[in-house]
């Protein structure tokens, strides 16, 4: 029998350069649709600088994550900051602007999130940072 903690993760976790992050921390996306979507959003891709992006919808393909049953799996996100996101409306001809983007609220998810091992705090809002 599967352990119920892998199978059903409630903590995002690492996976070789990847971050395996639970089900459950995506559906808090603001507005969450199950249809779209879900990003990797970095200060690496320009995601987290709305505003001065350099995003682009090249980008949209590196940053896209992937369900995987439970979890949705965050490509080489290991050891970088990042929050799970998702655009409402990627036919905009800029769609990273702030009111286009939906995130997900760790803050809903977690008790103590400001404590938990996997949140950084150092930015201008939680992220997920997993080593």
């Amino acid at each position: 029998m599967a352990d119920y903690a892998v199978s059903n993760p409630i903590e995002p976790r690492a996976e070789g350069n990847d971050v395996l992050v639970p089900h459950v921390l995506v559906e808090a996306i603001d507005n969450f649709n199950p249809n779209k979507p879900v990003y990797a959003a970095t200060d690496a891709n320009g995601w987290l600088v709305l505003g001065k992006s350099k995003a682009n919808s090249a980008i949209l393909d590196h940053t896209q994550m992937k369900r995987e049953g439970n979890v949705w799996r965050a490509t080489g996100m290991k050891n970088m900051r990042f929050h799970p996101a998702q655009l409402r409306d990627a036919s905009l001809s800029n769609p990273f602007v702030s009111t286009n983007v939906s995130w997900a609220k760790i803050e809903n998810v977690y008790s103590n999130w400001s404590e938990r091992w996997f949140v950084d705090t150092s930015g201008s809002g939680p992220c997920l940072l997993v080593k």
